[in-house]
């Protein structure tokens, strides 16, 4: 039998900018498990659209207008809501465990804004709407927007910008877009390419997609490259500016969100899998020859209880344990953890 708890919104104050303005709703979610497949499911107060893991292990939920916050340990859910947090949808967390999101606010504006769950303060920056936001090791903020890069320095609150043109846009996967450089990589128009920005030469340097289209791409510690074609895993080795890439069976296409895991194992998502099915999954490319896996999400599946055929998996991410969490564009409340 399974059991659902929603997390409820309940005012507990707590507001630096606007009288009433803050909105914290805290619960605790029953979880649906999985046993066989080692997957457990939360359902979150909020429409999940970005995904993060902060430095407690705590799970980081964008929305828009609102920041989830989930503790697996004590399946505690709480919900911040705030109108400087913006509409952007996108979340990071920095290394003190403060989140971060942006986007336009209530009064019209555009911001870049930090929460401290501690003591809900609300710290805001005028700028462009993120289409995609990450941290550096040194604290600076970064974000996409249109054709840009920029780069917040919240200790002296300066942005700055680059403006990549000939690109039309660009987007960064905002999980790992950093290499050992400090080099920013980012796709761009729509998945032709990838390209990798060096902030200090103001150097850009970009890959065509050899095949269809790539989609964002993400550094592995290794130094290499990672990418998800329109049906297909590629890598790109730094060392040799080599792109390999292993194709997946007929009727695997739309995938996107590559993880290599610390077993050499290359996680993905894929939007369709024979027919109206999604799936997570995962490539061995040092099986001979190389295998794929998947774990078709279906109608009704543990992962994603929906009435949608194709749940949509999205925003793969793993903690430290080597769990893999995701949130799912079908079912929008779901936040799920898989344990390989």
């Amino acid at each position: 039998m399974w059991k659902w708890m929603f997390s409820w919104c309940m005012p507990r104050g707590g507001w630096l900018l606007a009288a009433l303005a803050f909105v914290v709703g805290a619960g605790v979610v029953t979880p649906l498990v999985a046993e066989a497949a080692t997957v457990t499911v939360w359902t979150m107060d909020c429409y999940v659209s970005d995904l993060r893991i902060g430095p407690s292990e705590e799970v980081w939920a964008g929305c828009s207008g609102k920041l989830g916050r989930l503790d697996p340990a004590t399946n505690e859910a709480t919900t911040y809501s705030h109108y400087m947090l913006g509409s952007a949808g996108v979340v990071a967390v920095d290394q003190s465990g403060m989140a971060w999101t942006g986007g336009q606010y209530t009064s019209g504006g555009f911001v870049i804004a930090r929460l401290d769950p501690a003591t809900l303060e609300v710290t805001s920056w005028p700028s462009s709407s993120p289409g995609s936001i990450a941290i550096d090791q040194a604290g600076d903020v970064w974000f996409t927007y249109w054709r840009m890069v920029l780069r917040l320095n919240p200790a002296s609150n300066t942005i700055t910008k680059w403006d990549l043109t000939p690109f039309s846009d660009v987007s960064m996967d905002s999980r790992q877009p950093f290499d050992s450089s400090g080099r920013v990589w980012v796709g761009y128009d729509d998945g032709k390419g990838a390209a990798v920005l060096d902030p200090t030469t103001n150097e850009l340097t970009y890959w065509a997609a050899p095949s269809g289209k790539w989609d964002l791409p993400f550094v592995h510690t290794d130094g290499t490259v990672w990418f998800a074609g329109s049906s297909s895993v590629a890598r790109l080795d730094l060392s040799t500016n080599q792109v390999t890439e292993w194709p997946c069976r007929a009727g695997c296409y739309g995938l996107h969100d590559v993880r290599p895991d610390a077993t050499g194992r290359v996680w993905f998502a894929a939007d369709v899998i024979d027919r109206n099915l999604s799936a997570v999954g995962w490539l061995d490319p040092a099986a001979d020859p190389p295998t794929f896996t998947e774990l078709p999400v279906a109608k009704g599946d543990i992962f994603c209880h929906t009435t949608a055929y194709s749940a949509s998996p999205r925003g793969l991410h793993f903690d430290s344990a080597g769990n893999l969490w995701l949130f799912f564009a079908s079912c929008s409340h779901a936040v799920a953890r898989l344990t390989p």
